[in-house]
């Protein structure tokens, strides 16, 4: 067993002796002063750039933003005016709006009161036709009876006068005829005088 033993403690020895020579050249690494280094000069570059550039750099984003600010405070000052300006053409066409429906109550209302006012002419108009041909149908009528009744006693005397004279054609003889005839030239002359 102290052959293994052997080859045991030589395998730690030369571990040993590799963390030895690691941290040896560890040592020998840090120990270098820093400016040495070349992270050194990366992170003084770095530190340089960003130093030189974030002057241009913050005047362009400042530039950026204000020139930003500007459009948006302007795009609010013109949706600002649009709105006030669509504010003021509504109470227009509402003012139109109730204008046009006062002046359309108008005229209906005035209308209204012409067809009534027509139709109150066309009324009376209308009955004063009727009454005029009412009263003409009535004088029509009156004189067509008149005529009737005129011819009917026209035709009532010539047959009465016709009746008379045939009974007295039967009932008369010749010379009652000649008196009468007589009697009446005699009433006739007399009234003639």
């Amino acid at each position: 067993m102290t052959a293994m033993q052997n080859n045991t403690q030589t395998q730690s020895i030369a571990t040993e002796i590799q963390n030895v020579d690691a941290a040896a050249d560890f040592a020998q690494q840090h120990n270098e002063p820093f400016y040495l280094e070349a992270e050194f000069w990366v992170g003084m570059a770095f530190v340089l750039v960003v130093v030189f550039l974030a002057k241009p750099v913050a005047k362009a984003l400042k530039a950026f933003l204000v020139k930003h600010r500007d459009d948006v405070v302007s795009q609010i000052t013109q949706a600002e005016k649009l709105r006030d300006d669509a504010q003021i053409l509504l109470a227009q066409y509402e003012k139109k709006f109730l204008n046009a429906k006062n002046e359309a109550d108008a005229i209906l209302d005035k209308s209204n009161r012409e067809i009534a006012a027509i139709k109150e002419n066309t009324l009376n108009k209308l009955e004063a036709d009727l009454a005029a041909r009412r009263k003409e149908v009535e004088n029509t009528i009156t004189a067509e009876m008149e005529k009737t009744q005129h011819e009917i006693n026209e035709l009532v005397s010539l047959r009465t006068v016709s009746l008379v004279k045939e009974k007295l054609l039967q009932e008369l003889d010749g010379e009652t005829h000649a008196k009468l005839i007589d009697s009446s030239i005699e009433k006739i002359l007399k009234k003639l005088k």
